[in-house]
């Protein structure tokens, strides 16, 4: 199962991530999200990896789910919203292991971030709205500017993602 987490607490997960992380034997994330889940994985099998390793994660989840482990992926925010579970789709279309693709994935939303924000700041995507990310680490910086151009010039309200990082601030002042 690749887990969106949502946003931070607890109360912003669902349901159905907390039935999925309690039902895996494996759990594998980013160190923080795994930190928040602690009281709750703390009899499993962990996986915690730093960021930047995102394809390692993937992988080794992958391998464990077909070796026959009930697995978890843990994203923050929505798996399917600049997070996981493109990334796994992607990694078993490419792989020649044929155990890959016979692993039964569930992808299981989370409250994102543009979802927390808008409620918490008066629900300004009530209309029609755009999500782009502002990493340039595998989009060209001048894709990223014709997207943000082309969505002002479409009047959508604009959600930014990854606005910067510890090696990349440099997107917010162009």
């Amino acid at each position: 199962a690749v887990i969106g987490i949502g946003p931070g607490e607890s109360f912003w997960r669902s349901p159905e991530a907390s039935h999925f992380i309690r039902a895996a034997e494996t759990i594998v994330g980013y160190k923080p999200y795994l930190d928040q889940l602690a009281s709750e994985i703390k009899d499993k099998e962990l996986y915690k990896g730093k960021l930047g390793e995102e394809v390692r994660r993937t992988n080794y989840a992958l391998e464990q789910a077909a070796a026959g482990k009930r697995v978890a992926l843990i994203s923050s925010g929505d798996a399917g919203i600049y997070a996981l579970a493109s990334l796994v789709f992607e990694l078993i279309e490419q792989t020649n292991d044929q155990r890959w693709t016979q692993i039964s994935i569930e992808v299981v939303p989370g409250i994102s971030a543009l979802q927390a924000v808008a409620s918490r700041v008066g629900a300004p995507l009530g209309n029609d709205f755009c999500a782009i990310s502002l990493s340039d680490l595998m989009t060209p910086k001048t894709t990223i500017l014709n997207r943000l151009e082309a969505a002002a010039k479409g009047d959508f309200v604009v959600a930014l993602y990854n606005p910067q990082s510890k090696r990349r601030r440099q997107m917010l002042n162009t």
